[in-house]
């Protein structure tokens, strides 16, 4: 079964259970994304052995904008222009030939050393983590690959700062402070930081639904090849090594007609 029967499977149960009086916290299946409940907080590539969250991402995803515009809202962010023919701001990264695991045509760009972002020019049967964006996903995907690369690159510091970078605090709309308390604070308590030698490809998918001119989401079905290790090297508890699929999902906000990262989730969906 592939994702979109999953999610449509996931979004008749929700109806089902609002009908039977199920539990407030579900949220409504026509009903934008519902809003984060307390003490939630956000899963990142490399924290496996942080706390899972509790948050309730979209539940009414149907399919990616690449293939089935939204019918609830239409963008209305401004685009920017290409670099060069680049999907990604130049400033982003420098674009490469080749990461580990891509064997489809696109544009991957090297955010920081060993974190790859990939745009399909493609889509790829029966893979929907392989589909290409839409001109008004640019700035959605943009903004999340900012994100990313502040993460990765703050994160894979040595030593490790538990405060954000003034990057990572630009790139989130809360400052980076989720992400300053539940992953950096711990690992760099533990003097622990996050290795990038297997690296990382960010494979994002902006969602058709629900989405609108103030609020996106994107799937990642990430191929994540890093850890968190200790000072001397060592593996950090609960870390393997080994290129494994993470799925995650971001949720994205336009604040003062920007686009800017709200939240990054653990979500398995996102891999389906």
């Amino acid at each position: 079964m592939n994702r979109i029967s999953l999610l449509l499977v996931a979004a008749t149960a929700l109806m089902a259970a609002a009908c039977s009086g199920g539990s407030s916290a579900e949220p409504e299946v026509t009903a934008p994304p519902p809003a984060t409940s307390q003490g939630s907080e956000p899963v990142v590539t490399g924290s496996s052995s942080t706390a899972s969250p509790t948050e309730r991402p979209p539940s009414t995803t149907v399919e990616s904008s690449a293939t089935q515009p939204s019918t609830t809202a239409e963008t209305t962010a401004p685009t920017t222009e290409p670099d060069d023919d680049r999907f990604l701001p130049e400033g982003l990264g420098t674009v490469v030939d080749s990461a580990p695991g891509v064997n489809s045509p696109g544009e991957i760009t090297e955010l920081i050393d060993n974190v790859w972002f990939f745009v399909p020019s493609e889509t790829v049967e029966d893979d929907s983590n392989v589909v290409p964006p839409l001109p008004e996903d640019r700035d959605i995907l943009a903004a999340y690959a900012e994100a990313q690369a502040a993460y990765h690159e703050q994160a894979s510091m040595q030593p490790l700062s538990a405060e954000p970078s003034d990057r990572l605090a630009a790139a989130m709309a809360d400052g980076g402070q989720r992400l300053a308390e539940n992953v950096l604070g711990p690992a760099a308590s533990a003097g622990q930081h996050l290795d990038l030698t297997d690296g990382i490809v960010l494979r994002p998918v902006v969602i058709a639904d629900p989405r609108s001119d103030t609020e996106a989401f994107i799937f990642d079905c990430q191929l994540d090849g890093t850890v968190f290790v200790n000072a001397d090297g060592s593996l950090a508890d609960g870390q393997t090594r080994g290129v494994k699929e993470f799925p995650q999902i971001a949720s994205v906000v336009r604040m003062d007609g920007t686009w800017i990262v709200e939240r990054l989730t653990r979500d398995e969906r996102a891999c389906t």
